[in-house]
């Protein structure tokens, strides 16, 4: 009988470990999925900030050369005003 109960202690204790280290991998794994979802979700923004960011400098240079022309188009009015 005691051998019975011995063994059957040993069986449960050896479950609980093989659970617990189940449980430690299962755990890992989620983390290292999110941490790598993380750095591609990172990676993404980033591209898309350097995207928006070239964006937003061509819009500034038309804007700079649309200014130019107006500028000029107003001068050429205020002459041609002037002179009438």
């Amino acid at each position: 009988m005691g051998n019975e109960n011995e063994m059957s202690d040993a069986t449960q204790r050896l479950d609980a470990a093989l659970k617990a280290m189940e449980d430690a991998v299962a755990g890992k794994r989620r983390k290292g999925l999110t941490v790598e979802s993380l750095e591609e979700q990172l990676q993404s923004l980033e591209e898309s900030l350097a995207a928006e960011r070239a964006r937003g400098e061509k819009l500034a240079a038309a804007n700079d050369g649309a200014s130019e022309r107006i500028d000029a188009i107003m001068g050429s009015i205020k002459k041609i005003l002037r002179e009438e």
